[in-house]
């Protein structure tokens, strides 16, 4: 059965009290099978979280892995530690790892290779700047952080559609210019396709039925319950 794809983010934020309280909520509530759910919290709290949603139908991610396997590298966390305590995916490229860790595409192509050895699902995160919007290249942009992460080649992977300027801005592009360049993904590669960048409850149901869209990659409104409920319902039908 074909399901689309929810991916909460969370970012660096919560803690165990509001984190274990926004994951019991989702487990009682996005019961349906129509879209599959995945929870990304901070490496601090995956243990919480996957106690939670090991018995339900919730699947759990991680916001990062190392792009080295295994050894001495203090602070780092391995995909195979990623799997062993219970992550299916794990983002990879996102703007802001990006922007502030200075992570590019050769850095980004071995940790999507180090996930896929440990049977996690990359989801590569790709999207312009917004002068790269502004000046009509985004899509080359766009396809050059695809083709460089050398995710063209895993089988089942994930690619999320975010543009850097709509993060966190509440800023988002229209459904046009979102078709665009997820119909551009599509014609490169067999992954899922996600859109991720201010998504909310008011306009998931207008983007959700974009044609060749999988899903969206949730992050601020991804902490609120009821609002993530209804961007669900908004996939889900």
């Amino acid at each position: 059965m074909y399901r689309k794809i929810l991916i909460a983010n969370w970012k660096m934020n919560g803690n165990s009290e509001s984190l274990k309280s926004l994951a019991d909520y989702y487990v009682n509530m996005l019961t349906g099978q129509q879209a599959e759910i995945v929870l990304c919290p901070a490496h601090p709290y995956l243990s919480l979280v996957n106690d939670i949603i090991k018995e339900s139908n919730i699947n759990l991610g991680a916001q990062n892995l190392s792009s080295f396997p295994k050894g001495s590298y203090t602070g780092e966390v391995s995909g195979e530690m990623l799997a062993d305590i219970g992550c299916k995916y794990v983002i990879i490229g996102h703007s802001e790892r990006r922007k502030f860790f200075n992570e590019q595409g050769e850095e980004i192509a071995r940790k999507i290779d180090l996930a896929v050895q440990n049977n996690l699902t990359p989801v590569l995160c790709a999207g312009e700047e917004l002068n790269r919007r502004r000046d009509g290249s985004y899509l080359n942009s766009i396809k050059e952080q695809i083709e460089k992460s050398g995710i063209l080649k895993q089988k089942n992977a994930v690619i999320a559609y975010e543009p850097v300027w709509s993060i966190g801005t509440g800023a988002i592009p229209t459904v046009e210019e979102i078709a665009e360049v997820v119909d551009m993904i599509t014609t490169m590669s067999k992954a899922k396709v996600l859109y991720g960048g201010s998504v909310s409850a008011d306009n998931s149901r207008l983007v959700s039925g974009i044609a060749n869209l999988d899903g969206f990659l949730v992050g601020a409104a991804s902490l609120k319950a009821e609002e993530f409920y209804a961007i669900y319902k908004s996939l889900s039908g």
